[in-house]
């Protein structure tokens, strides 16, 4: 480190002696944003203060357009940590499916400019909706008070929409389809594949999308229902082939099992279908001296699933907007994810050496303001 900084000019914008910029005052520089009070053990986190000054000095220089209202997108992503010490680490979701040792990290971040509003470290076990609901009080220690705020479906449910929204501000937001008021709204409502209905996009004919007014979180609203072909036909062609694959080896499961009695069996079926368990009917004889199966595909299943492919709903307070509109400011979300993308690749965010929790934090806020 220390020879890395005197290649650089830091030293003289900093106005620092070449000899106090080593890897001891790096430290010591973290220990000032954020450090563990000997005496009481408690934590001293000077980050969120930290946020908001950055924040609002940034808007004093550099100030909305007149009558532009803040747009905001938020998004969580995991970092992998070394070791287990740091309080903040545990295993839990992440989009390589393995359970790492990690900490969360959520984003607020201006679409206008790409300006980060504020930012939290999650423990890694919290689920992106549960860390929404710390969003309001946050954003309350802010100048703005209204604006639209964008998130991913995976961060919504019905408390953290409504609370937002008697709160003034308005929000875009993927719908989760985990719910039978959100699949019977899909449905219900095939989206025709035709130019009137077309999302101009880089890769036009590809989304399509309709507005309607239907019930979601306890009253009536307008949401749009928005089909990614790409992604359907991908869906089906994922979901065709493991069937595929799955009915060859019940076949010869079925001929060629050793099992020795109907429990065995079913651990060596149940071994085979994992994953795709509610798409196949297993039946086995009343006669459990006879070890044997049939099987099929429910197809009742794969028909509601393709209905489901590619096909998603987002919720936006102003009706204003055209179902164009919605999935196209929805789709521009990704300014966060381009920021994470930046973190791990540019900055190299992870995977996080430090072990102390107040040293993580100070971390985490240098590599966002960098």
């Amino acid at each position: 480190m220390d020879s890395w900084l005197l290649g650089t000019e830091l030293p003289t914008l900093a106005n620092l002696p070449e000899k106090a910029l080593n890897k001891n005052a790096f430290l010591d520089a973290l220990d000032a944003v954020c450090s563990q009070d000997s005496g009481s053990d408690r934590l001293i986190d000077h980050t969120p203060a930290l946020d908001e000054m950055m924040y609002t000095l940034w808007r004093e220089q550099h100030p909305l357009p007149q009558g532009i209202d803040e747009v905001l997108a938020v998004d969580m992503t995991p970092i992998i940590v070394y070791g287990e010490t740091c309080p903040l680490t545990s295993k839990g979701y992440n989009p390589d499916e393995a359970k790492h040792q990690q900490i969360n990290l959520t984003v607020t971040i201006s679409k206008h400019d790409g300006q980060p509003l504020a930012h939290k470290v999650h423990p890694g076990n919290h689920a992106s909706m549960t860390t929404m609901q710390g969003l309001l009080p946050r954003l309350s220690d802010f100048a703005c008070s209204d604006g639209t705020i964008i998130w991913d479906r995976g961060n919504t449910s019905q408390q953290t929409v409504t609370t937002l929204e008697r709160n003034g501000w308005k929000v875009i937001c993927g719908v989760p389809k985990v719910s039978s008021e959100v699949r019977t709204i899909i449905k219900e409502n095939p989206i025709p594949e035709t130019v009137e209905y077309l999302v101009p996009c880089k890769d036009n004919g590809t989304l399509y999308a309709v507005k309607i007014r239907a019930p979601l979180y306890g009253k009536e609203r307008e949401v749009v229902i928005y089909r990614n072909i790409k992604k359907a036909v991908q869906s089906v062609k994922n979901r065709n082939k493991a069937l595929y694959e799955i009915s060859m080896e019940l076949d010869r499961l079925k001929k060629k099992h050793t099992s020795k009695d109907q429990k065995d069996l079913t651990t060596a079926i149940n071994e085979i279908v994992t994953g795709w368990k509610t798409y196949f009917s297993i039946q086995f004889p009343e006669d459990e001296s006879i070890i044997d199966f049939s099987w099929k595909i429910d197809e009742g299943r794969v028909e509601t699933a393709q209905a489901m492919d590619g096909t998603f709903v987002i919720y936006a307070t102003d009706e204003r907007y055209s179902a164009t509109e919605v999935v196209k400011m929805y789709m521009e979300k990704d300014v966060v994810e381009k920021a994470f993308q930046v973190m791990k690749s540019v900055e190299d965010i992870k995977p996080v050496r430090h072990r102390l929790e107040s040293r993580v934090r100070a971390y985490k806020i240098s590599l966002i303001n960098s």
